[in-house]
């Protein structure tokens, strides 16, 4: 199904209101630039891929689809738009990885699988592009969390160690913007586990290492943050002042933002509050600053 979004946020179909897929289609996932779609058809072991227009509607690729192994279950494609990984939920447990073309067309890499956990169903690509995760269902007993190394190339390697634990039967998996925490849902009885995002991508259980979902939970979405801090100037001369030093007072709207400084409309440079200015010469002079939030 393909809607367009209204400036409310509301959906309409599109004409055509649908395109055709695979038997079962499971989950979708575009590329970074937005020019491509893929959607994983569980019943068929196929990836449907997509040209997306102008407009946003969806037209078939040649070739339409690209085969995964046994029942696929999730896509995931990677920040630079360069690889795609999809979870084989059948028999052999694995996580086929794609090259992408310049056209946005798949092909499977040199090494086309690598092994999961048991019952691999959402997967993941940090921020970063480096590291790579894996929520294992487990037959819907207490499941893993596969992590994975994601090299130059974009091929997956086991990490140390290769899984963490998650709850009973978990489903998806998704990294916050920042990189440094993930979440996995677990559908019996329904929670989140939530990890820390250690510096060589592996994952360890935050405190509390759960909180309450609905029952039989399949996804979590972490939204992205659009909106830049609010930078204000608390302290400082204004009007004629009888010194050639100044001292300027600020802060920002988000907690955690980096603030860059500038006088008279000079470069922006890294500062911190208060941001002092000595011998100034007589005259008119400007003061501006500038925040970054952490996404």
């Amino acid at each position: 199904s393909q809607y367009d979004v209204a400036a409310d946020g509301t959906l309409s179909a599109k004409t055509p209101a649908t395109v055709g897929a695979g038997s079962a289609p499971q989950d979708v996932a575009l590329s970074p630039d937005g020019g491509s779609a893929y959607v994983t058809n569980n019943n068929s072991d196929t990836v449907s891929q997509y040209d997306v227009a102008a407009d946003g509607k969806l037209s078939a690729k040649t070739p339409a689809t690209v085969g995964t192994s046994d029942l696929p279950f999730e896509v995931a494609v990677s920040p630079d738009g360069d690889s795609a990984y999809v979870t084989n939920f059948g028999s052999d447990d694995s996580v086929s990885q794609y090259d992408i073309a310049a056209d946005g067309t798949l092909a499977p890499k040199a090494t086309p699988t690598v092994a999961a956990g048991t019952d691999p169903w959402g997967v993941a690509v940090s921020p970063d592009g480096d590291s790579a995760y894996v929520a294992n269902n487990n037959a819907g007993g207490a499941g893993t969390v596969s992590q994975y190394d994601v090299a130059a190339d974009g091929t997956l390697a086991t990490e140390t160690p290769p899984t963490v634990g998650a709850g009973t039967q978990p489903r998806t998996v998704a990294t916050s913007p920042d990189g440094e925490s993930a979440y996995v849902v677990n559908a019996n009885p329904g929670n989140v586990s939530q990890y820390d995002v250690a510096a060589n991508g592996t994952l360890a259980a935050k405190t509390p290492a759960t909180v309450p979902a609905a029952g039989n939970a399949i996804a979590i979405v972490v939204p992205v943050d659009t909106i830049g801090p609010t930078m204000t100037i608390n302290s400082g001369p204004t009007g004629t002042a009888g010194s050639a030093n100044a001292r300027f007072g600020f802060s920002s709207s988000q907690p955690g933002s980096t603030a860059q400084c500038r006088l008279d409309g000079g470069s922006f440079g890294a500062c911190s509050s208060p941001k002092a200015y000595t011998g100034l010469a007589d005259g008119r002079h400007s003061f501006a600053v500038r925040g970054t939030d952490p996404s």
